[in-house]
């Protein structure tokens, strides 16, 4: 995780933060500089990368952070350029593909379908065209190649998306994990994956400061919303339908539209920590104790 975002999160001029680690159940303090980082993560000695993936990564870290600096001072995304938010979808598809967990996810597909093939009597390495059981190393080397090579193509599902800022109430702090880049579908599908980009329902949560997150909400969803308010208008209008409360709806769709930064109540930050603490692969931190 990019220490100007983790710098966010950190309090005072030690930049200290308290991290909970989900495999021990421990809290313990830290400080920026300790946080969110593996030493050669991203050497690859598999698909000739190299150390290379961890300039690329430096360059497109020193293009967005002022992009979030400016965020994160006005608290609002109404002055972000198409350019910026084509960086910041960037930003973030390669962020959901450059941490330990995306890694451990890969591993478990794989693992997955090795178990099937053996369960039905078959040879994962030798029967099945194209595929083999991987290795630790191979885990680490493809993962680190999709990341060179897939983000480019990921982005464009997020550029199509509604844009939002949100925004903790009073009191309220949002977490940041080793996984800061969670989802959530509001129409999931019954035994089938629900956490696809492109899936309707889909969005994309990134805390970006303890009081800020940011937002992408499928647009499917919300061009349903905008035609079932209108339809209902419609049948007020005609005496078809009964009045009922849309406000909280027409609320979301006017700060989308605006782009007017959200205001959430106590229980929506809840959730999103939730996300964090879920999607994470070890460790949460957070600004307090």
């Amino acid at each position: 995780v990019p220490q100007f975002i983790l710098r966010n999160f950190g309090i005072g001029k030690e930049e200290r933060l308290f991290v909970f680690d989900k495999k021990d159940s421990k809290v313990f303090p830290s400080c920026v500089n300790d946080s969110g980082h593996e030493n050669h993560f991203y050497k690859d000695d598999h698909f000739g990368y190299g150390t290379t993936t961890e300039g690329k990564l430096a360059s497109l870290e020193d293009k967005c952070a002022p992009v979030f600096d400016k965020i994160n001072s006005k608290e609002s995304i109404q002055e972000i350029s198409a350019n910026e938010k084509e960086l910041i979808c960037m930003f973030v598809v390669v962020q959901l593909s450059r941490t330990k967990r995306a890694r451990e996810h890969l591993a478990a597909i794989n693992k997955a379908i090795s178990d099937k093939i053996k369960e039905s009597g078959g040879d994962p390495n030798k029967d099945v065209k194209n595929f083999k059981e991987l290795s630790p190393s191979e885990i680490k080397g493809l993962s680190i190649k999709y990341l060179n090579t897939t983000p480019g193509n990921l982005k464009e599902n997020l550029i199509d998306k509604e844009f939002r800022l949100l925004k903790c109430p009073k009191d309220d702090y949002f977490y940041i994990s080793d996984h800061p880049v969670s989802l959530y579908n509001y129409f999931p599908r019954e035994r089938r994956g629900n956490l696809g980009l492109n899936l309707k329902g889909i969005v994309v949560f990134f805390p970006i400061s303890p009081s800020l997150c940011l937002s992408f909400m499928c647009a499917k969803m919300i061009s349903e919303a905008r035609n079932k308010i209108l339809n209902y208008k419609k049948g007020l209008k005609t005496g078809v339908v009964f009045s009922k409360d849309l406000s909280d709806v027409e609320k979301m769709i006017f700060e989308i539209d605006s782009r007017v930064t959200s205001e959430l109540i106590h229980e929506n930050v809840e959730f999103q920590n939730s996300l964090q603490v879920h999607h994470s692969s070890r460790f949460i931190s957070s600004s307090t104790n």
